[in-house]
């Protein structure tokens, strides 16, 4: 059987609008990690 790589993040292509901005916020104003205290906020 053959494989194929399927990741989403390097085979996407182009990105939706306003994505890097989401991401960007995420990572400086939200980040969390759902196995700590702030898992009520990533579950959301």
């Amino acid at each position: 059987m053959q494989r194929i790589y399927l990741d989403n993040a390097a085979t996407s292509y182009p990105k939706a609008p306003g994505l890097g901005d989401a991401v960007k916020h995420f990572i400086d104003d939200v980040g969390d990690n759902v196995n700590r205290s702030g898992y009520d906020v990533m579950a959301a």
